[in-house]
């Protein structure tokens, strides 16, 4: 299956500068996903930027036996209001 970026998501992640194979690394390997509905989830991944800890977090919505659909990812310092 494909992983597919909104519009919304792709202007996002430009205007964020995150690097798309940091959302699909996070997808595939986080350290937490919450449901947030039937078909979309959260994903969360920390990480380390000029020694100071950040959280990743990917919005995507995933239905079974269709692609992944990314639909913002964003940064918080805020890791235990995520994790």
């Amino acid at each position: 299956m494909a992983t597919l970026f909104s519009d919304h998501a792709l202007f996002q992640i430009e205007e964020r500068n995150i690097l798309s194979k940091d959302i699909l690394d996070c997808i595939v390997h986080p350290d937490k996903v919450v449901r947030q509905t039937m078909i979309r989830f959260r994903a969360m991944r920390i990480f380390k930027k000029d020694k100071k800890r950040y959280v990743l977090i990917v919005i995507y919505d995933k239905q079974e036996h269709a692609d992944t659909s990314i639909v913002t990812a964003f940064i918080s310092s805020k890791i235990k209001k995520y994790i």
